[in-house]
């Protein structure tokens, strides 16, 4: 698991060097929407939350999640339009997975309430970081549009200011 501060700068040499506590990959070509996934892809959604759920009981608790979003290279839009394509699908497809995920939470605690004890983030990384650099099929580029669920469990204090009353 990721360490809260690495959401404020959540680069991309670190994630190329962690694994994500849950992928969900295999959507068809600019779809967004994580409810059109199979049933078995959802849960892999649903038995990520019902983990943290579980985890904010014990310690160390999941502090925050950070969903990220993938898309595959847009081949048939025109290059120019082509990066800010890939980031608007990506971003969907990130929002798409945090709202699962919430939706989710919120079903296991009984109450929105939990979702004051978590931190959920959703970020599009466009293509950039695709699984199968050249893909030669339809799989292949199913592998690259994708979201990733990162789970955090390290706690930050607040901000520290040199203030005298």
């Amino acid at each position: 698991m990721l360490s809260l501060p690495i959401l404020r700068n959540l680069s991309a040499a670190y994630v190329a060097t962690r694994r994500p506590d849950c992928i969900v990959s295999d959507f068809p070509e600019y779809a967004t929407e994580v409810a059109g996934l199979s049933a078995q892809q959802t849960a892999q959604i649903r038995d990520l939350a019902g983990q943290v759920f579980a985890s904010l009981s014990r310690h160390p608790a999941a502090r925050a999640v950070v969903v990220l979003g993938h898309a595959d290279v847009a081949l048939r839009v025109n290059p120019p339009q082509r990066a800010a394509f890939e980031m608007d699908v990506s971003v969907k497809r990130a929002q798409s997975g945090k709202k699962l995920f919430e939706a989710e939470l919120v079903r296991k605690a009984g109450a929105r309430s939990v979702l004051y004890m978590l931190r959920l983030e959703a970020f599009g990384m466009g293509s950039a970081h695709r699984l199968v650099l050249n893909p030669q099929n339809e799989a292949d580029m199913r592998r690259n549009r994708r979201v990733e669920f990162f789970v955090l469990t390290q706690h930050v204090s607040g901000p520290s200011c040199d203030c005298s009353d």
